[in-house]
C-alpha cells in the first residue's frame, strides 16, 4: 500500500497523502449516522450546527487529518517546484480503511469519491506481521484472524462501482497494466512516473528506507513465506483462513 501510494503521489494531478488516515473511517462513521442512520432526526435534532455547516466541518477535518493546517499547500508547491504539476491537481487522496457504512458517510461528505482496493495473500501478510512491532502482541492464530476478518470487512468494494481491486501479485508482476487500469477508474492519463516508481523501488514499510531495486527480481528470489512455519501454525493457518482464502481466490500450498 505503501507503494502505491508513492506511485500515485508521482502523478502531477494527483496529491495523495501519507502516511495513514486512521480518522477518516471514524468521520465516515459520524456521517453515515448523522444522514443515513436508523436514529438520524435525533442526531439532526441534537447537533445545533447547521446541516451544511456540520458536513463542512467533518470535510475539513478530514482533509486536516492529512494536510495540515496549510490544506496541503506545502506539497502542492513542492510538486511545483520539481515540475510535475503542469496540470490542476484532480485527486487528493489517503491510505484509509472505511468498512461498508463507513465507506457511505464518507461518499456524503465528497460524492465523487474512488477507492482502490490493494489486497495479497493471507500467507505473505502474516508472515510479514510477525516482522512489525504493532502485532507482536497477537498470536499467530490471532494475526491469522485478523487478516480472514478484513477480507470479508473490505469484500464489499470488489463489486463496489466506486472501486478498483488490485491483487498485491499483479501490482508486482505486471505494474504498468495495472496502473493503467487505476488512472482509467480516475480518469486520468498514465503516469509514466507512476510506472517508474514501481518498477524500479522497492518500499519496505519497516522505517528501512526504499531500495532502489526491481521489485519483481527481489519477490522472486525470496524463499515462500510458510516455509519457516511450523506445522501447528500451518494447521491454525489452514482453519482459519481457508474461507478468506477462498474468498479472496487464493490456495493455500501447504
Amino acid at each position: 500500500t505503501t507503494a502505491l501510494c508513492k506511485a500515485l503521489a508521482a502523478h502531477p494531478q494527483i496529491l495523495m497523502g501519507t502516511p495513514e488516515a486512521p480518522l477518516h473511517h471514524h468521520l465516515g462513521e459520524i456521517a453515515f449516522e448523522y444522514e443515513y442512520g436508523r436514529i438520524k432526526e435525533y442526531y439532526n435534532y441534537s447537533i445545533k450546527i447547521p446541516s451544511n455547516q456540520f458536513r463542512g466541518s467533518l470535510k475539513e477535518l478530514c482533509f486536516r487529518s492529512v494536510w495540515g493546517n496549510d490544506f496541503g499547500l506545502k506539497f502542492s508547491l513542492k510538486k511545483s517546484i520539481r515540475g510535475r504539476s503542469e496540470r490542476s491537481i484532480r485527486y487528493w487522496g489517503a491510505k484509509s480503511f472505511p468498512n461498508r457504512m463507513e465507506s457511505i458517510g464518507l461518499s456524503w461528505l465528497f460524492p465523487n469519491s474512488k477507492y482502490i482496493y490493494l489486497f495479497r495473500n493471507g500467507i505473505e501478510v502474516v508472515n510479514s506481521m510477525m516482522k512489525f512491532d504493532a502485532f507482536k502482541d497477537l498470536t499467530f492464530e490471532e494475526k491469522c484472524e485478523f487478516w480472514a476478518q478484513r477480507i470479508f470487512r473490505y469484500q464489499y468494494l470488489v463489486k463496489d462501482t466506486r472501486a478498483i481491486t488490485i491483487r498485491f501479485e499483479d501490482l508486482v508482476d505486471k505494474p504498468n497494466e495495472v496502473l493503467e487500469r487505476v488512472f482509467v477508474h480516475l480518469g486520468l492519463p498514465l503516469n509514466q512516473g507512476s510506472v517508474s516508481y514501481l518498477t524500479e523501488n522497492v518500499v519496505h514499510p519497516l522505517d528501512e528506507g526504499d531500495q532502489l531495486a526491481n521489485p519483481q527480481k527481489i519477490f522472486k528470489k525470496r524463499p515462500p513465506a510458510h516455509s519457516s512455519w511450523t506445522d501447528n501454525q500451518k494447521s491454525a493457518y489452514k482453519r482459519i483462513c481457508t474461507n478468506a482464502m477462498n474468498e479472496a481466490g487464493y490456495s493455500i500450498p501447504f
